[in-house]
């Protein structure tokens, strides 16, 4: 008879059956010393007695840990094959989970972890089609990839097992074995076993995951292609700053080893530089390359950040494309400038905040309502403030070349010489000390205003505002508002009831008042990159949209190869999705719009979120809790596929002998209960 265990962890307990031995010779009884007369017969009695008393004892010591030994067996739930306990069972169902994730990459000895999966399932058709009545050959990544179905053909079985590749996903068992659960659901009195061929990372079942349809009688044998212990460093993640030209590389050593790689950076197809780096063990690693690759004229930074390739290669590449962040280009119109702009002025405020190189790249140009009105031909701006002004023309307005424009009121505002799409909006000057509210609504517009002191920024006068027409941004603390957002001809009109100057309000002396107009200033810049975004995960879509009219477009994979997008066209924007990125790499956009051709490129990554890079061991425990009526049992992989092959013959063809184990539990207690009273 040949013995495996569908719950391994009870066989760490055998060392526990030499307590019995332990007991016996660290805890003796120390021999009573008696005075007495004359000992010579007890002598002679002692030749003839004690060597007996002293076999039976070591005989009952022997069957204590026995009992102990069977114990810790019977509770592992031992597998065997003994004749006559063949399953009754002729309508037999197996199913072979094959593991196709890009983890499964993994070179041991030279071998991927995928290819030794196809070998063992290769085997376990050849040698036990004959004796199962149906097999099907299932892959699956974090979703089933491919199904064979149920079937005794061997040639079919085994060309669906060659034609399964990796994958770029992560990995997900739960619809796999939900997928298998309904499929054997269909069969009743059958033997049914399922047979998991993976790596067993830890995200092959995620914490507190239930399957609603366990059926308790299907046997899972999970083994595991891995080696003992796997050393793997990939590219996390990357990021550019435009203002100081750095790209910040986050790598993760999920090894428990110091690694020595070669990174390198590539922006388009040049080599720009490479360096010998270190990453401690067990940590994520930031490290910075600063870099003035990007050209005067170029709208975008596209390229790859590369380490030299280990047994996992296919994350050692991250692929990135950023927008150019150029300077904005603010205009400042003060309707009260103070004596030249001076330092009581709202130019002096705006200026002071918005030229820290540190916190964005603004250029500010500044007109007084005079120079403002009498420009012939006004450059184009990114933002226009419009601070206090007695008088706003419409038509003005509607000629400013711009994307945002930010309206302060004041004391020297006439609102009757204002537009009525803004005259709608603003109603009589309030006297009375307000703060901002610390209950805003939740417009998302200012997501670290928490993070300031509200109640100390004070009021004392403001325009009455409503929102006709309008979005409400910010409320003071008496439900007036303080801000709202209109939109005209593609424009963000942004309506702020007070000064920005210290006339009415203690405001530019407290520290929202830097984050408050710099969120203004690069709103419409964040809006668009929220729209379009050019670092993506594999599976995610490439979408791009324009409010320019786009008139011919094409676009490519990183092989070269014409995709075919669908484009919308609305009447506001045009806009361009293809939902296939299946491989990573840039795939490049090309479209004539009013500025001729013009280029997107879109990076495609393998999706860190799932943390497949990672290669820490699954927890048996998760294992047993979530299949904790199941019977279940975990192989290694062999030197060679027929050896794990033999062990999971033992478990299809074997006998559960739980029960006998336990019996004979009961057995030995039943004679060491009768040997200790003869003792």
């Amino acid at each position: 008879m040949t013995l495996t265990f569908l719950s391994n962890l009870f066989l760490y307990l055998l060392p526990l059956s030499l307590i019995p031995i332990i007991i016996h010779l660290f805890f003796k009884k120390k021999p009573k010393r008696i005075l007495f007369s004359d000992i010579r017969f007890i002598k002679i009695a002692t030749k003839y007695v004690t060597p007996k008393k002293n076999i039976r004892q070591w005989l009952l010591l022997i069957l204590r840990c026995l009992i102990l030994i069977f114990l810790c067996l019977a509770f592992a739930r031992p597998v065997g094959y003994i004749s006559g306990f063949k399953s009754e069972k002729s309508n037999k169902q197996l199913a072979i989970l094959i593991d196709c994730s890009y983890s499964m990459g993994y070179l041991d000895a030279g071998k991927t972890r995928l290819s030794k999966a196809k070998e063992l399932a290769l085997n376990l058709i050849d040698r036990y089609s004959d004796k199962l009545k149906q097999i099907c050959i299932l892959s699956f990544s974090d979703s089933v990839e491919q199904y064979s179905g149920l079937t005794n053909n061997t040639g079919l079985l085994k060309k669906f097992v060659r034609d399964i590749n990796l994958t770029n996903k992560g990995t997900s068992l739960i619809p796999a074995v939900s997928f298998v659960y309904k499929i054997f659901s269909e069969f009743q009195n059958s033997d049914q076993c399922m047979i998991i061929i993976t790596d067993m990372r830890k995200n092959l079942l995620a914490d507190e995951v239930t399957i609603e349809n366990i059926d308790p009688k299907v046997k899972i044998v999970f083994v595991d292609v891995s080696e003992e212990k796997s050393q793997n460093v990939f590219v996390k993640d990357v990021f550019y700053s435009g203002l100081s030209s750095t790209f910040r590389i986050s790598i993760f050593n999920s090894s428990d080893t110091e690694q020595v790689r070669t990174l390198s950076l590539f922006i388009k197809d040049k080599n720009i530089f490479d360096g010998l780096i270190k990453i401690p063990p067990l940590k994520e690693f930031n490290y910075e390359i600063k870099s003035t690759q990007a050209s005067n004229d170029s709208e975008e930074l596209w390229g790859k950040v590369q380490l030299s390739f280990d047994n996992l290669p296919s994350d050692d590449i991250f692929y990135f494309s950023f927008p150019v962040e150029r300077a904005k280009k603010i205009l400042v119109v003060d309707g009260d400038p103070k004596l030249g702009f001076n330092i009581n002025s709202e130019t002096y405020y705006l200026n002071t905040v918005l030229s820290d190189k540190e916190y964005g790249n603004f250029v500010i140009k500044t007109y007084n309502p005079n120079e403002f009105n009498n420009a012939l031909n006004l450059e184009k701006y990114n933002v226009v403030f419009l601070c206090n002004l007695a008088e706003l023309n419409e038509k003005t307005l509607r000629n400013l070349l711009c994307e945002t424009i930010f309206i302060s009121l004041g004391d020297r505002v006439d609102i009757r010489k204002y537009p009525d799409w803004i005259k709608e909006n603003i109603t009589n000057i309030v006297e009375r000390e307000v703060s901002f509210s610390e209950k805003q609504s939740n417009t998302g517009f200012f997501p670290d205003l928490d993070q300031f002191e509200l109640r100390k920024i004070i009021f004392y006068k403001y325009f009455k505002l409503n929102n006709l027409n309008s979005r409400e941004i910010l409320n003071f603390d008496n439900e007036d508002i303080a801000l709202i957002e209109k939109e005209m001809d593609s424009k963000d009109i942004f309506i702020f009831a007070s000064t920005i100057d210290r006339d009415w309000t203690n405001f530019p002396s407290k520290p929202l008042y830097p984050y408050f107009l710099r969120t203004i200033a690069e709103q419409k810049y964040k809006k668009q990159q929220q729209q379009n975004r050019f670092i993506l995960d594999i599976n995610e879509p490439v979408a791009y949209s324009s409010r320019k009219p786009i008139k011919f477009f094409d676009l490519t994979d990183p092989d070269g190869k014409k995709l075919q997008p669908v484009i919308n066209v609305g009447p506001e924007e045009t806009s361009i999705v293809y939902n296939g990125t299946n491989i990573p790499g840039i795939y490049e956009l090309k479209f004539n719009s009013e500025k001729g051709t013009e280029f997107k490129h879109f990076a495609v990554n393998l999706s860190k979120k799932t943390a497949e890079g990672e290669l820490t061991k699954l927890d048996w425990e998760l294992i047993v809790q979530i299949f904790k009526d199941s019977p279940k049992t975990f192989i290694e992989f062999e030197k060679t596929p027929e050896n794990t092959v033999e062990k999971i013959l033992l478990i299809l063809g074997g006998k559960d002998l739980t029960r006998i184990f336990f019996v004979i539990v009961l057995v030995l207690l039943g004679i060491e209960t009768a040997f200790r009273k003869v003792l």
